[in-house]
């Protein structure tokens, strides 16, 4: 006599062990949603650069606090490559020092971009003033010489 096989039990829809090619599809799926995801947002730089160009043409309300604090996480953003660098061999270092030497000389011209767009703004406020300054000396100087010619009309001519 022979056995009969075991009745074989229905597998539910869900299990991907019954098709693993459609869990790895899903998995390269999610795997290169999570790229895109990353690749669209902009570096820390980009969005300083961006930050510091605003805020040179006083536009989007970007603060210089604001600005400071980008400032920071880029700093921190080096110091952690500084430390995963420091964490390899010294022979596997090379490119992680070359990705920090141009992060750093990169975080220098944004300082030099933030300090020209800082004088550049005080040196619109100081024109601002000085016309501000020159209106109001202007008017008085307007307001008096009115003030004369109306005093010299009311007094008679002497003869």
């Amino acid at each position: 006599m022979t056995a009969s096989p075991a009745p074989v039990a229905s597998r539910a829809p869900y299990d991907h062990a019954a098709r693993p090619g459609v869990a790895l599809l899903a998995l390269a799926v999610l795997v290169l949603a999570v790229a895109a995801v990353a690749c669209s947002r902009p570096s820390t730089a980009d969005q300083l650069r961006a930050a510091i160009d605003d805020y040179r043409q006083d536009k989007n309300g970007v603060t210089a606090p604001q600005v400071d604090a980008l400032f920071a996480k880029l700093d921190a953003e080096i110091a952690a490559q500084k430390a995963d660098a420091a964490a390899k061999p010294a022979n596997a270092r090379a490119d992680d020092e070359r990705r920090i030497a141009a992060a750093e000389a990169e975080r220098t011209h944004l300082v030099e971009q933030y300090a020209s767009a800082g004088l550049e703004r005080l040196g619109r406020a100081a024109g601002e003033a000085a016309r501000g300054v020159g209106d109001a000396i202007g008017k008085g100087l307007e307001d008096a010489g009115r003030a004369l010619r109306d005093s010299v009309r009311e007094v008679p001519p002497d003869r």
